[in-house]
């Protein structure tokens, strides 16, 4: 339907958050998109990415695993058996770069999908 729509040149109202449409056309994503769609995980990352050592001290002192919820809040584990490794003051910048990495790809199968799709009928580069 979107690719008919683009071709035949309808207007098709189609609301998707500026993070998919970036994803969509290949645009690099960063933090700051991130934010629009998981506003948690974005100030974790923003916090996290070169703390000082209260910050450090203070996350690592909640608790926190190297997991997190995604979208459909089932836990994710940023790598095997990160639901059971503790994020220590000194790998709080790797949860970050881990987390950011994820919630960047998330989608990537889906957009892959629609990507693929819409390529059968309407020139990629026209997406640009």
């Amino acid at each position: 339907l979107l690719g008919l729509a683009l071709r035949s040149g309808d207007r098709l109202q189609l609301l998707l958050a500026p993070f998919v449409w970036k994803g969509l056309v290949g645009d690099r994503r960063t933090n700051a998109d991130v934010l629009t769609i998981d506003e948690d995980a974005g100030r974790i990352v923003a916090r996290c990415s070169d703390p000082s050592p209260e910050i450090a001290a203070e996350l690592s002192a909640t608790g926190l695993t190297f997991a997190w919820p995604g979208i459909a809040s089932e836990e994710i584990e940023l790598f095997d058996g990160g639901a059971s490794t503790l994020v220590t003051p000194d790998r709080v910048p790797e949860f970050a770069a881990l987390l950011l990495r994820q919630r960047l790809d998330a989608d990537e199968a889906q957009l892959r999908a629609v990507r693929r799709g819409l390529g059968t009928v309407v020139p990629m580069p026209l997406l640009r």
